[in-house]
């Protein structure tokens, strides 16, 4: 999982070998946006709404929440070149910028 934050890389790794069916172009990487649409990225925007304005008003705080909410757009990013990669090639191509 070249480019990809190491958390972030182990735990897409142990998604697609769970995958049925992941030798199958496009399987995992549809299953991987499904699941990030429906537990990743909506995780992500509770914590923003949640616990971001406060921690943001602190200034010990502040850097922190200002990477996380990059991070946050970064994920969203990575989603989306996922869904619109037409190859699993084309789809590390538009992740690389990590």
């Amino acid at each position: 999982m070249h480019g990809w934050p190491a958390p972030l890389g182990s735990m897409l790794t142990r998604f697609w070998r769970l995958q049925p069916g992941a030798n199958c172009p496009g399987t995992a990487s549809d299953a991987l946006v499904r699941w990030c649409d429906a537990e990743l990225i909506p995780q992500a925007l509770a914590e923003e709404q949640a616990m971001y304005p406060a921690a943001h008003e602190d200034p010990r705080a502040r850097l922190l929440v200002d990477a996380m909410l990059a991070e946050h757009r970064d994920l969203v990013a990575l989603v989306e070149a996922i869904r619109q990669a037409t190859s699993p090639v084309r789809g590390g191509h538009d992740c690389s910028f990590y």
